[in-house]
């Protein structure tokens, strides 16, 4: 039987390219599965992620975070780190699950910390009709799985000239900032405001919600959640710095957000970010001032 990788990459569409810019591309993944398909002698490094091939890590447990969406934990070597930086990303590269002799690759965000040591923890949304999702949904603790990396560079220094960011996610597009978060706010000298504005559909799928209401406990982080779906008459956010806003964000919301030094930071689906840009853009917002993860 063939193993991941013996097989040859299935080829995208050139539809599936989101045009955000991501580096890299899933274009560009397809092109690299290609070049290292071709390699004869090619070996699965067993000690630490690289970018250019696939190491195995043992999955190790999958809990369940709301629905449809897991946290699934990894082994690493007793005080290994896995070696990313703060909003990284790895591939992971499983078999066609219809197509025999094919691959598929997918990007997913680390939810851990660089600092966490002995295990690393990707967050996961399983799509009912998604192709990697049908393969996921087979994963057990003990499975070997592929993956290289780490991809992708947030430049938190750089981000320290502005006097406040604007983070603007959509569902799972929040998990690159929890390290990112963790990481600003841990800075004791620095006074720069944060301001996240996380868009769900309903109350239950509002993602790693402890973590949230920690940062909120930071005099400089501030939480809005907008739920665009009808929310009980019971809900409610306590404590400080945190409120939700029963609609869609809007215009009208985003135009009071605009602000001079502020970076405004986006994340979430193709639509969803084009979208937000379009707005920050109508306002006069300089593109260099945006960054589409």
């Amino acid at each position: 039987m063939a193993t991941n990788n013996d097989v040859t990459p299935w080829k995208p569409f050139e539809s599936d390219c989101c045009g955000s810019g991501c580096n890299p591309c899933i274009l560009d993944i397809y092109q690299q599965e290609l070049e290292l398909s071709k390699k004869k002698n090619e070996n699965i490094s067993s000690s630490h992620l690289n970018p250019d091939t696939y190491t195995q890590f043992k999955l190790v447990q999958i809990t369940q975070h709301v629905k449809d969406v897991s946290i699934y934990r990894f082994e690493l070597n007793e005080n290994e780190k896995l070696g990313h930086k703060v909003g990284q990303h790895v591939i992971i590269k499983q078999n066609h699950p219809t197509m025999p002799g094919s691959s598929i690759t997918r990007q997913y965000s680390i939810l851990s910390s660089p600092n966490d040591i002995g295990y690393f923890e990707l967050l996961i949304k399983l799509y009912e009709n998604g192709v990697m999702s049908s393969v996921i949904r087979n994963w057990k603790p003990g499975d070997l799985i592929l993956m290289r990396g780490p991809f992708g560079i947030i430049h938190s220094e750089a981000l320290s000239r502005y006097s406040s960011l604007l983070i603007i996610c959509q569902g799972t597009g929040l998990v690159p900032f929890i390290s990112l978060l963790q990481h600003l706010l841990n800075n004791e000298d620095s006074e720069q405001m944060i301001h996240l504005i996380f868009c769900v559909k309903s109350c239950d799928q509002i993602l790693l919600s402890q973590n949230l209401y920690d940062f909120c406990n930071y005099w400089n982080f501030k939480l809005t959640i907008y739920i665009s779906s009808p929310v009980s008459s019971n809900f409610r956010l306590f404590g400080p710095n945190k409120t939700f806003i029963n609609k869609k964000l809007d215009t009208t919301a985003l135009k009071n957000e605009i602000e001079k030094k502020r970076k405004y930071i986006l994340c979430g689906s193709k639509e969803f970010m084009s979208c937000m840009q379009n707005y920050l853009v109508e306002f006069n917002v300089d593109k260099s001032d945006i960054l589409r993860l």
